[in-house]
């Protein structure tokens, strides 16, 4: 079933890009998967900013927390804690993708008046900054089955279904979450089989991370393409975790109940009717969170309601677990690692889980990108986001107001 799944990725990658390769002229072979993409000129990176739901918030916390805990579980002498804390902090904030956003094409103003700092912007009357001291992380949910392998070409790399921001706010010590639909529109970069790069396009940005190895360099890639989308926002890290990962937590935790929102039945598995109480096993568990109808239009937006749901449910199941069986988190840990991709390495991870545990969330800090989506000329669901919506999540989310200023 894998081979074929990935074979038809590659088809339909392909497949959708020949109109892009003819329009540039080039004559190479092409990604991706259920996707469309737009020409724009060879060469052309980003000059133009295209923007563009709800999401697995839960995702994000499970991860981070089984992230955080198990490898601060070594720390076990203070003066090497201290020191990892520190270098960690260095080196976050050093990595980030940029400075901050570039919100001048926003609709956002500066101004020429006296005492004007040069990183203010107007927007609708008041006047903004951008928190430096925000971190910003992009998690993603790969669409593949598998333990984390080298993509046999330069589009194989996998989509990257499921996409969002983790925000960590030192100042007001809270977490935020902001889910990115897949289907979103944005720039793009395009690479052919071999590697080479081929041209920037509009697409969806679930194809950005198929353009690379699956390793390291898809998710450098995807990460550009989620900054760019949120005008060169800084990113700080990133980590990517292949869906086949969720059979195995699953059954780690001792399976999860969950009131089934879509009949499934269609994928294989008899008990997972709309309507009924099931205690998933590792397989349904992939099969309740991975598949949709890709018949049925927005299919992409009930599938993430399947995903939040089963998350909610499954951070119940661990909690219980761990409350019985600390080493738990630990054991998951070493379950996912195979399937997991960051740059979020041991003095990072040190420093979130010192400052950063206390923190606190809940659904007023999850925020969705809005929009509409409709069906594209190649036949693609295409999500465009509302720019207005955007701009406010942006400054709502990553900016102070600068007191005075009027």
């Amino acid at each position: 079933m894998d081979t074929n799944k990935d074979k038809e990725t590659d088809d339909m990658l392909q497949e959708d890009e020949d109109l892009f390769i003819e329009d540039l002229s080039i004559g190479q072979d092409r990604q991706v998967q259920d996707g469309e993409i737009h020409q724009h000129k060879r060469g052309h990176h980003h000059a133009h900013h295209h923007r563009r739901h709800h999401g697995i918030s839960l995702f994000i916390r499970i991860l981070v927390t089984v992230l955080i805990v198990a490898l601060c579980m070594g720390g076990t002498v203070l003066a090497a804690w201290q020191i990892m804390n520190q270098v960690g902090r260095k080196e976050l904030y050093a990595n980030a993708t940029s400075s901050g956003p570039d919100l001048s094409i926003s609709g956002a103003e500066s101004s020429q008046e006296e005492n004007w700092q040069a990183e203010w912007i107007r927007y609708k009357g008041d006047v903004y900054t951008y928190n430096t001291n925000i971190l910003t992380f992009l998690i993603m949910g790969i669409d593949n089955q598998k333990k984390v392998r080298t993509a046999q070409n330069g589009i194989s790399g996998g989509q990257a279904d499921a996409i969002f921001l983790l925000v960590a706010d030192p100042d007001k010590k809270i977490f935020s979450v902001i889910s990115i639909n897949r289907n979103t529109m944005t720039d793009i970069d395009v690479y052919d089989t071999k590697g080479k790069f081929v041209g920037s396009g509009i697409g969806q940005i679930c194809l950005q991370h198929g353009y690379g190895d699956g390793r390291e360099q898809s998710c450098e890639r995807e990460e550009k393409a989620v900054s760019g989308l949120f005008y060169n926002l800084p990113i700080n890290g990133y980590c990517a975790l292949n869906m086949g990962a969720f059979s195995e937590i699953n059954d780690a935790v001792g399976g999860v109940t969950v009131d089934v929102l879509e009949d499934c039945t269609a994928w294989g598995d008899d008990r997972l009717t709309k309507g009924n109480t099931v205690k998933l096993t590792g397989k349904e568990a992939y099969t309740y969170i991975r598949y949709r109808n890709e018949d049925a239009f927005d299919s992409a937006s009930a599938r993430l309601l399947r995903q939040e749901q089963y998350l909610g449910a499954f951070a119940g199941s661990l909690k219980h677990g761990v409350s019985s069986n600390p080493s738990l988190v630990l054991d998951i840990f070493n379950l996912i690692k195979p399937y997991m991709v960051t740059d979020i390495d041991a003095s990072k991870v040190t420093y979130m889980a010192t400052n950063m545990m206390g923190y606190g969330f809940d659904s007023s800090g999850i925020y969705s990108l809005q929009g509409t989506t409709a069906v594209g000329k190649t036949g693609h669901e295409e999500f465009t986001c509302d720019d207005g919506q955007l701009y406010d999540l942006i400054i709502r989310v990553f900016y102070h107001k600068v007191e005075g200023m009027e």
